[in-house]
């Protein structure tokens, strides 16, 4: 005797990791927050706080009291969120990302009150970050957020030493490649979300870095 059909209402099995990155279906179930509050405590676990404090505490230990582990201390409370939102609604919120720019700018803008010194090949590194992923994104690669972020870490890394962002692309793109054949070969996904591997090149390369 076959089984009875199952409702279209009712939810069906789904993959779990990879394939997780398409969980969420239409229904509203998983609606986008809004807002800074509402996007940090978005689907919190405890994990997010150990990850996030983790990381700040990295961040600390390989970098010591310089300028630069302000904004990094700010990306490491982000990071968490801004992997899940990117994994599950492929985005990179604005309202995440721009207090990070936001540091980032300040430590420049007193780099310029003390003399500057170092401040070119910041600005020129920033520059060719954002000329660098603004193409790939023209061409279809990945989206505006990416790009968003890619300049923001790229930015902050040069203030901690300027090959560091070169290192964090480095590792950015060869983690990427690897997941992305991963999932490929699991899911048949044709794209998947860029903004954790930033993520884990920028982290990378604070470490190495440092």
């Amino acid at each position: 005797m076959s089984s009875p059909p199952v409702p279209p209402s009712s939810p069906r099995l789904l993959p779990t990791g990879s394939a997780a990155t398409r969980v969420i279906g239409g229904d509203g179930a998983d609606s986008e927050p809004r807002g800074w509050r509402a996007w940090v405590n978005w689907r919190r676990d405890p994990e997010d706080t150990i990850v996030g404090t983790l990381l700040a505490l990295l961040a600390a230990v390989a970098l010591g009291p310089v300028p630069a582990l302000v904004p990094t201390l700010g990306i490491a409370v982000v990071t968490p969120v801004l992997w899940r939102a990117d994994i599950i609604h492929r985005r990179l919120p604005n309202i995440l990302v721009a207090p990070c720019a936001l540091l980032a700018l300040c430590v420049v803008a007193l780099a310029v009150a003390d003399g500057g010194e170092g401040l070119v090949a910041v600005l020129v590194t920033s520059v060719l970050a954002g000329v660098f992923f603004a193409l790939l994104s023209a061409g279809g690669g990945m989206g505006m957020g990416d790009v968003k972020l890619a300049v923001v870490l790229a930015t902050v890394l040069a203030l901690v030493r300027v090959d560091a962002a070169a290192l964090a692309a480095i590792v950015a793109f060869g983690s990427g490649g690897v997941g992305g054949l991963v999932v490929l070969l699991r899911t048949r996904a044709r794209s998947i979300p860029f903004g954790p591997f930033l993520l884990v090149g920028f982290w990378v390369a604070v470490v190495l870095a440092a």
